[in-house]
């Protein structure tokens, strides 16, 4: 383990405190309808994704009487009104968060909460000028390795506006750096030491060789590529635990040729909730 997070802990528990955990995820369905196929309701990949959370929270409590919590900053807001990166609503982002933290209280037990780090960056009155200092200086190299998920993200609707995925792009990686700035530094970690105590330990659904960052990817065990909820619809592999997360293409061509079947939920949106592959081709 990192030391920095070792230490974290070791406090944690010297004060017999539930660990507190933190990251950032949760924004909205991709709205390429490639993607999601025009969807915007959660479905089994949200399910699985903060199973996995409670999962790790479960695995805590069997360890470690007091537990652990975790904290979700959410980001869709946070994209809509910063920098209207992605072709959604915010009446769909506040339905999409609602429905996961629903998702999140039925499983988890309360262990689990979202928070929008819009309402978290609102506190730093500078925040705009900081966005546009920082989307003035990117060098196209900076943000290039986003490209590929907004060419997967843009709509045609966008398209006709003048958008591109370069500029949704410049703009995701401008407004992500903005959040660690500020007159008084990064709102958003002093928002969570002021909330969780200056111990908490820093989460990332993806790898990350940062020192002070816990690395809780649910997909490092399985064979890549893997995507995130919000980029593809949950897909159950009959007989196991497994929840593969495909994109809408995909499942349709698994429909198609394979024994599949699907869950419905009225709660999220109607519709399957989400697909099981039970074995071989019809």
């Amino acid at each position: 383990m990192k030391p920095h997070i070792y230490k974290q802990l070791q406090h944690q528990v010297a004060n017999s405190e539930p660990l507190q955990f933190a990251l950032i995820a949760i924004a909205h369905k991709n709205p390429h309808p490639d993607a999601c196929g025009y969807k915007s309701s959660v479905d089994l990949a949200e399910l699985a994704f903060i199973q996995h959370l409670t999962d790790i929270l479960n695995g805590v409590e069997e360890r470690y009487s007091p537990g652990a919590r975790f904290t979700i900053l959410t980001e869709g807001e946070f994209y809509k009104k910063n920098a209207d990166i992605f072709d959604v609503s915010l009446e769909e982002i506040a339905r999409y968060e609602s429905q996961v933290q629903y998702l999140a209280d039925c499983i988890s037990d309360g262990r689990i909460q979202l928070v929008s780090l819009q309402k978290i960056i609102e506190e730093d009155q500078d925040f705009s000028s900081q966005y546009m200092q920082q989307y003035a200086k990117l060098h196209p190299k900076e943000y290039q390795i986003y490209i590929d998920v907004m060419q997967r993200s843009i709509t045609d609707n966008q398209r006709l506006q003048g958008m591109t995925p370069e500029e949704m792009a410049k703009r995701y990686r401008a407004v992500h750096r903005a959040k660690h700035e500020g007159s008084n530094g990064s709102g958003v970690y002093r928002y969570l030491e002021e909330t969780l105590g200056s111990n908490y330990i820093y989460c990332s659904v993806t790898k990350s060789d940062r020192e002070e960052v816990l690395c809780i990817d649910p997909y490092t065990k399985y064979t890549p590529p893997y995507l995130l909820p919000q980029h593809g619809l949950g897909v159950l592999n009959g007989g196991t635990p497994v929840v593969k997360i495909m994109p809408f293409t995909d499942v349709a061509t698994l429909v198609q040729n394979y024994k599949t079947g699907y869950i419905t939920s009225a709660d999220m949106g109607g519709g399957p909730f989400g697909f099981v592959q039970f074995g071989g081709k019809k």
